[in-house]
């Protein structure tokens, strides 16, 4: 890609970040276990998770608190959109937890209602759901749409941080129970899930479950270009607009309000286009968008 970058913008500065290359300087026998030994002569090593988090984590440090104390040993901790840990010394990463062996120790909460949701104490007419930090700021952009235009809508917003959640208790110890999972996800209302990979994952994981069949999943179906950041959830059905729209397509009770509003999230994709295209940018109203409670 960066060849083919190169040849149609030769005279254009290109910048790759490799998260990894936080890890580059770990001592040997960090970097070797528990790789077997005749993969090293291979080439085969380990690195770690989430280094430009750590670089970033570690400039901070050094801005806030002095260099001094950025030299010393430290332990770094990422939470969020995945997990791990690194131990720093004199400023340079010497030693990692991956994801998997940090999140055995965090809360098992995996899943969660958001406050987004305006469903308190009725059940709701559309469930929303995401995974990711795109998907999940969609959701809300969503979310917030609909309870202008439609404001009667009872929408509940699921927010899911461990997938194995959605798995049934008897195929993983992370899974919810049927009984939770329904309280949820309901067993009858349509879901809306904004995930940050392929659909057919969320499918896979719920097949089991009573509401399967009305579980749509929007995420990443292989289509981008060089783009805007919010251009690249457009082309793939993952933007607030389609999510509003999905809803509208299967909630009847929308009713005329939900066709009108249908056509001005179509007129604002075009707008959004056309926007693109002339300035190589988002909309404003998109790179600034931040959550307000409705009124």
């Amino acid at each position: 890609m960066t060849e083919a970058f190169h040849r149609r913008f030769p005279d254009l500065p290109q910048v790759a970040c490799f998260d990894a290359a936080f890890h580059h300087d770990l001592p040997r026998v960090a970097r070797l276990l528990p790789i077997p030994r005749r993969y090293e002569a291979l080439g085969v090593r380990r690195y770690g998770f989430h280094g430009l988090s750590y670089a970033f984590l570690m400039g901070e440090l050094a801005r806030l608190t002095g260099t001094e104390a950025a030299q010393g040993r430290i332990i770094l901790a990422h939470l969020g959109n995945g997990a791990s840990l690194a131990a720093v010394r004199q400023g340079k990463s010497i030693d990692s937890r991956s994801p998997e062996r940090v999140l055995i120790g965090m809360p098992a909460v995996g899943v969660k209602l958001m406050w987004a949701s305006n469903d308190q104490g009725v059940a709701p007419d559309v469930v929303m759901a995401c995974c990711g930090d795109v998907p999940t700021l969609e959701t809300l952009a969503a979310v917030s749409i609909l309870r202008e235009h439609l404001p009667e809508l009872k929408i509940r917003v699921v927010n899911v941080v461990d997938l194995m959640k959605l798995e049934p208790q008897t195929e993983h110890p992370h899974g919810l129970s049927d009984m939770d999972f329904d309280e949820l996800f309901t067993k009858d209302k349509p879901v809306i899930f904004a995930f940050h990979a392929y659909p057919w994952l969320i499918h896979r994981l719920t097949y089991r479950r009573t509401n399967h069949d009305n579980i749509h999943v929007r995420g990443y179906k292989e289509e981008g270009t060089i783009t805007t950041p919010f251009d690249m959830t457009v082309l793939n059905d993952l933007d607030r607009f389609h999510l509003v729209m999905d809803v509208i397509d299967r909630v009847p009770r929308t009713g005329e309000k939900g066709i009108y509003l249908k056509q001005q999230l179509k007129d604002k994709l075009i707008e959004h286009k056309q926007y693109i295209d002339k300035n190589g940018e988002d909309l404003p109203e998109i790179r600034n968008w931040k959550w307000s409670s409705p009124k």
